[in-house]
């Protein structure tokens, strides 16, 4: 159980990171275009 919850909130903050990098990259281009 203990180790299920070491991959699973890991993989959480993964995607969580990857979409922080896509809002921040989303806004720079809409930035450039604005």
């Amino acid at each position: 159980m203990k180790l299920q919850t070491q991959f699973t909130v890991p993989k959480k903050d993964l995607q969580d990171l990857d979409y922080v990098r896509k809002t921040q990259t989303l806004e720079k281009t809409l930035k450039k275009f604005a």
